[in-house]
């Protein structure tokens, strides 16, 4: 798995205020930041991190098909690791791979 991610945009229903962030992303000079593997990230940022979009995020979290989430009042939030985690398994080197990827330790 590539341990480099790009960088974050917040969505326009995330609110990062609350999260300890300096500056919202995308402003002049101000560079967009790569999340710490503890930090919490809204569903947009997850999707726009995954290419995915939120509706196919509410799915997987209605179905228990996603990653580990919170949820605090109606936000929901993400944790970098969780995400990592969940997406481990699904790795593939081809389609006729079916999973671990030659993966033994980790």
């Amino acid at each position: 798995m590539n341990d480099k991610i790009p960088p974050v945009k917040t969505g326009p229903r995330c609110n990062r205020q609350d999260s300890g962030d300096t500056a919202p992303p995308n402003q002049p000079g101000v560079p967009e930041t790569e999340p710490s593997r503890d930090e919490f990230l809204c569903s947009s940022e997850v999707g726009s991190w995954l290419r995915i979009s939120e509706s196919k995020m509410r799915r997987h979290r209605r179905e228990g098909t996603g990653p580990v989430f919170h949820s605090d009042k109606g936000r929901i939030r993400y944790r970098k690791a969780d995400v990592e985690a969940w997406l481990k398994p699904l790795r593939r080197t081809s389609t006729r791979d079916t999973g671990n990827c030659g993966d033994t330790a980790d």
